[in-house]
Protein backbone atom coordinates (compact mmCIF):
# COMPACT_ATOMS: atom_id res chain seq x y z
CA UNK A 1 0.00 0.00 0.00
CA UNK A 2 1.34 3.69 -1.09
CA UNK A 3 0.09 6.96 -1.19
CA UNK A 4 3.32 7.47 -3.20
CA UNK A 5 1.91 9.29 -6.95
CA UNK A 6 1.55 6.94 -9.33
CA UNK A 7 1.26 4.24 -7.21
CA UNK A 8 -2.12 3.49 -6.16
CA UNK A 9 -2.74 0.56 -7.06
CA UNK A 10 -3.89 -1.46 -3.91
CA UNK A 11 -6.26 -2.83 -1.08
CA UNK A 12 -6.33 -0.73 1.97
CA UNK A 13 -7.84 -3.02 4.78
CA UNK A 14 -5.05 -5.75 3.75
CA UNK A 15 -2.04 -3.42 4.96
CA UNK A 16 -0.34 -3.02 8.03
CA UNK A 17 -1.53 -0.52 10.57
CA UNK A 18 0.78 1.87 10.29
CA UNK A 19 -0.01 1.72 6.63
CA UNK A 20 -3.47 2.09 7.54
CA UNK A 21 -3.01 4.92 9.84
CA UNK A 22 -1.45 7.01 6.65
CA UNK A 23 -4.02 6.04 4.72
CA UNK A 24 -6.91 7.02 6.93
CA UNK A 25 -4.97 10.60 7.37
CA UNK A 26 -4.39 10.54 3.86
CA UNK A 27 -8.34 10.36 3.40
CA UNK A 28 -8.64 12.76 5.97
CA UNK A 29 -6.66 15.79 4.56
CA UNK A 30 -6.33 14.74 0.68
CA UNK A 31 -4.21 13.40 -1.30
CA UNK A 32 -2.01 15.67 -3.55
CA UNK A 33 -3.43 18.76 -1.40
CA UNK A 34 -6.76 18.31 -3.19
CA UNK A 35 -10.01 17.71 -0.68
CA UNK A 36 -11.13 14.31 -0.26
CA UNK A 37 -14.76 14.11 -1.58
CA UNK A 38 -16.83 11.33 -0.12
CA UNK A 39 -20.28 10.35 -2.34
CA UNK A 40 -23.12 10.60 0.59
CA UNK A 41 -21.03 8.98 3.32
CA UNK A 42 -23.12 7.01 5.61
CA UNK A 43 -20.78 7.70 8.46
CA UNK A 44 -20.06 10.53 9.62
CA UNK A 45 -16.54 11.56 8.94
CA UNK A 46 -15.57 12.62 12.22
CA UNK A 47 -16.13 8.80 13.17
CA UNK A 48 -13.57 8.29 10.70
CA UNK A 49 -10.64 10.78 12.42
CA UNK A 50 -11.33 9.09 15.52
CA UNK A 51 -11.11 5.45 14.31
CA UNK A 52 -8.07 6.32 12.79
CA UNK A 53 -6.66 7.58 16.11
CA UNK A 54 -7.91 5.02 18.20
CA UNK A 55 -6.15 2.73 15.67
CA UNK A 56 -2.89 4.88 16.13
CA UNK A 57 -2.90 5.48 19.86
CA UNK A 58 -4.04 1.00 20.51
CA UNK A 59 -1.23 0.10 18.57
CA UNK A 60 1.36 2.74 20.53
CA UNK A 61 0.24 1.68 23.37
CA UNK A 62 0.37 -2.29 22.95
CA UNK A 63 4.31 -1.36 21.78
CA UNK A 64 5.45 0.53 24.56
CA UNK A 65 3.25 -1.36 27.44
CA UNK A 66 2.58 -4.81 25.62
CA UNK A 67 -0.11 -7.37 27.39
CA UNK A 68 -2.97 -9.22 26.56
CA UNK A 69 -5.68 -6.39 27.06
CA UNK A 70 -3.50 -4.24 25.02
CA UNK A 71 -3.29 -6.49 22.10
CA UNK A 72 -7.42 -7.54 21.92
CA UNK A 73 -7.51 -3.43 22.06
CA UNK A 74 -5.40 -2.69 19.43
CA UNK A 75 -6.90 -5.63 17.14
CA UNK A 76 -10.66 -4.43 18.02
CA UNK A 77 -9.58 -1.35 16.34
CA UNK A 78 -8.05 -1.83 13.95
CA UNK A 79 -11.33 -4.57 13.44
CA UNK A 80 -13.53 -0.95 13.49
CA UNK A 81 -11.17 1.11 11.47
CA UNK A 82 -11.56 -1.67 8.48
CA UNK A 83 -15.57 -1.55 9.04
CA UNK A 84 -15.46 2.23 9.54
CA UNK A 85 -13.30 2.74 6.17
CA UNK A 86 -15.08 0.36 4.28
CA UNK A 87 -18.31 1.62 4.83
CA UNK A 88 -17.62 5.65 4.71
CA UNK A 89 -15.09 5.50 1.82
CA UNK A 90 -17.41 3.25 -0.40
CA UNK A 91 -14.43 0.27 -0.63
CA UNK A 92 -14.62 -1.96 -3.47
CA UNK A 93 -11.93 -4.41 -4.21
CA UNK A 94 -8.99 -1.71 -4.07
CA UNK A 95 -9.58 1.79 -4.85
CA UNK A 96 -12.93 3.49 -3.11
CA UNK A 97 -15.03 4.79 -4.98
CA UNK A 98 -14.52 8.54 -5.73
CA UNK A 99 -10.99 8.57 -5.54
CA UNK A 100 -9.85 7.84 -8.61
CA UNK A 101 -11.11 11.24 -9.91
CA UNK A 102 -9.36 12.61 -7.14
CA UNK A 103 -6.22 10.83 -8.33
CA UNK A 104 -6.22 11.74 -11.35
CA UNK A 105 -6.48 15.33 -10.74
CA UNK A 106 -3.43 15.31 -8.57
CA UNK A 107 -1.47 13.34 -11.52
CA UNK A 108 -1.60 10.28 -10.72
CA UNK A 109 -1.93 7.11 -12.93
CA UNK A 110 -4.74 4.65 -12.49
CA UNK A 111 -4.01 0.89 -11.84
CA UNK A 112 -6.71 -0.51 -10.45
CA UNK A 113 -7.65 -4.64 -9.96
CA UNK A 114 -10.72 -6.27 -9.24
CA UNK A 115 -10.67 -9.32 -7.49
CA UNK A 116 -13.88 -10.91 -6.84
CA UNK A 117 -14.00 -14.83 -5.04
CA UNK A 118 -14.15 -16.43 -8.19
CA UNK A 119 -12.85 -20.08 -7.18
CA UNK A 120 -11.86 -21.31 -3.19
CA UNK A 121 -9.25 -19.72 -1.41
CA UNK A 122 -5.57 -20.79 -1.54
CA UNK A 123 -3.52 -22.41 0.88
CA UNK A 124 -2.46 -19.72 3.43
CA UNK A 125 0.72 -18.74 2.17
CA UNK A 126 2.38 -17.82 5.66
CA UNK A 127 1.22 -18.60 9.08
CA UNK A 128 2.02 -17.58 12.63
CA UNK A 129 0.75 -18.55 16.27
CA UNK A 130 2.67 -17.19 19.47
CA UNK A 131 2.09 -17.08 22.98
CA UNK A 132 1.40 -13.79 24.59
CA UNK A 133 4.03 -13.46 27.54
CA UNK A 134 2.32 -12.93 30.86
CA UNK A 135 -0.85 -13.84 30.32
CA UNK A 136 -1.97 -17.54 30.92
CA UNK A 137 -3.84 -19.28 28.23
CA UNK A 138 -3.95 -16.66 25.51
CA UNK A 139 -2.67 -17.45 21.79
CA UNK A 140 -2.28 -14.99 19.07
CA UNK A 141 -2.70 -16.02 15.54
CA UNK A 142 -1.31 -14.54 12.67
CA UNK A 143 -2.28 -15.10 8.94
CA UNK A 144 -1.27 -14.39 5.55
CA UNK A 145 -3.24 -15.21 2.82
CA UNK A 146 -3.38 -15.04 -1.60
CA UNK A 147 -4.56 -11.52 -1.94
CA UNK A 148 -5.54 -11.82 -5.58
CA UNK A 149 -8.54 -14.09 -3.77
CA UNK A 150 -11.11 -12.64 -1.59
CA UNK A 151 -11.25 -14.52 1.81
CA UNK A 152 -14.27 -13.62 3.77
CA UNK A 153 -13.40 -15.46 6.89
CA UNK A 154 -10.56 -17.68 8.25
CA UNK A 155 -10.83 -20.29 10.94
CA UNK A 156 -8.42 -20.84 13.21
CA UNK A 157 -7.84 -24.24 15.24
CA UNK A 158 -5.43 -25.22 18.44
CA UNK A 159 -5.26 -28.70 19.10
CA UNK A 160 -3.44 -32.00 18.82
CA UNK A 161 -3.52 -34.80 15.88
CA UNK A 162 -4.55 -34.29 12.66
CA UNK A 163 -7.15 -32.08 11.13
CA UNK A 164 -8.23 -31.68 7.09
CA UNK A 165 -10.34 -29.75 4.82
CA UNK A 166 -12.34 -32.17 2.40
CA UNK A 167 -15.48 -31.11 0.50
CA UNK A 168 -15.59 -27.59 2.29
CA UNK A 169 -15.98 -29.87 5.43
CA UNK A 170 -13.22 -29.70 8.58
CA UNK A 171 -12.76 -33.39 8.82
CA UNK A 172 -10.69 -34.56 12.10
CA UNK A 173 -8.61 -37.29 12.43
CA UNK A 174 -8.35 -40.28 14.61
CA UNK A 175 -7.80 -39.46 18.48
CA UNK A 176 -7.56 -35.78 17.20
CA UNK A 177 -8.42 -32.81 19.67
CA UNK A 178 -9.59 -29.47 19.36
CA UNK A 179 -9.13 -27.05 22.75
CA UNK A 180 -9.94 -24.02 20.71
CA UNK A 181 -11.51 -22.82 17.92
CA UNK A 182 -12.28 -19.50 16.00
CA UNK A 183 -14.15 -18.23 13.10
CA UNK A 184 -12.54 -14.44 12.75
CA UNK A 185 -13.37 -12.11 9.41
CA UNK A 186 -9.27 -10.52 10.01
CA UNK A 187 -6.48 -12.35 9.36
CA UNK A 188 -4.89 -11.82 12.89
CA UNK A 189 -7.12 -12.81 15.87
CA UNK A 190 -6.31 -13.98 19.38
CA UNK A 191 -7.50 -17.06 21.74
CA UNK A 192 -7.98 -16.88 25.26
CA UNK A 193 -8.98 -19.67 27.75
CA UNK A 194 -6.72 -22.39 26.65
CA UNK A 195 -5.23 -24.89 28.90
CA UNK A 196 -1.74 -23.78 30.32
CA UNK A 197 1.50 -25.39 29.74
CA UNK A 198 0.21 -27.83 26.81
CA UNK A 199 1.98 -28.53 23.68
CA UNK A 200 -0.50 -27.80 21.22
CA UNK A 201 -0.26 -26.91 17.43
CA UNK A 202 -2.39 -24.47 15.34
CA UNK A 203 -3.86 -24.72 11.76
CA UNK A 204 -5.63 -22.07 10.01
CA UNK A 205 -7.75 -22.01 6.93
CA UNK A 206 -9.99 -19.42 4.59
CA UNK A 207 -13.64 -19.54 3.83
CA UNK A 208 -15.52 -17.26 0.67
CA UNK A 209 -18.58 -17.50 -1.12
CA UNK A 210 -17.42 -20.41 -3.05
CA UNK A 211 -16.17 -22.70 -0.45
CA UNK A 212 -13.21 -23.13 1.95
CA UNK A 213 -9.83 -23.50 0.98
CA UNK A 214 -6.68 -26.23 2.15
CA UNK A 215 -5.80 -25.93 5.63
CA UNK A 216 -2.81 -24.83 6.50
CA UNK A 217 -0.53 -25.80 9.63
CA UNK A 218 0.61 -27.28 12.54
CA UNK A 219 2.23 -24.57 13.99
CA UNK A 220 3.32 -26.04 16.93
CA UNK A 221 2.56 -23.41 20.24
CA UNK A 222 3.70 -24.23 23.68
CA UNK A 223 0.78 -22.02 26.16
CA UNK A 224 2.16 -20.81 29.14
Amino acid sequence: MSLIPGDVSYDFLTGSISEKVTYGTGMTVGLGGHLVRFPTPKIPIIDYDAATELMSSSEQDWQDFGGHPRLVTRNNAEKAWDKVAKSETYYVGGIANGDEAIMIEGGCSITKTVTTPTHKPNAILNGKVMRIDGSSGCIHFESDHDKLVVVDSFVYIIGTGVFNVINDQLVIGPGAVIVGMKCDTHRKTDMSGLPIKQDYCGWIYGVNSAGAGPIAGPFPIYTL
